[in-house]
């Protein structure tokens, strides 16, 4: 990988982690209003912010460079956290979809 694909993949992982934040926190300000969604993300609360931190962290260790092999390692630990982390976001962002879609029925009828 050359340098500057390096730092473009560097700018893409910055750049997920802020967009998990954003969503994990507008979800979190979500759920004080919402039971269903409260409930759900009770439990799990605590392990997404701790691994959108080290989600962070990792981030941090790729852009000061580390030995090729420890490289390869971050990054695949990086693309294995997003996605783990957009997945469990996209489910409890399903749950506030479905309740506003019962909203809307409920007003239109």
């Amino acid at each position: 990988m050359t340098i500057s694909s390096a730092s473009v993949e560097i700018d893409n992982f910055v750049a997920a982690v802020e967009l998990l934040r954003e969503v994990f926190v507008e979800l979190q300000s979500l759920a004080c209003t919402n039971s269903r969604l409260h409930f759900a993300m009770r439990d799990k609360h605590f392990v997404i912010g701790t691994r959108l931190d080290m989600l962070g962290g990792i981030v941090e260790l790729l852009k000061l460079g580390q030995e090729p092999l420890r490289i390869l390692e971050l990054r695949r630990r990086a693309k294995a956290l997003i996605v783990e982390l957009g997945d469990e976001l996209e489910q409890f962002a399903l749950i506030v979809d479905d309740d506003f879609a019962w909203i809307n029925v409920a007003h239109t009828s």
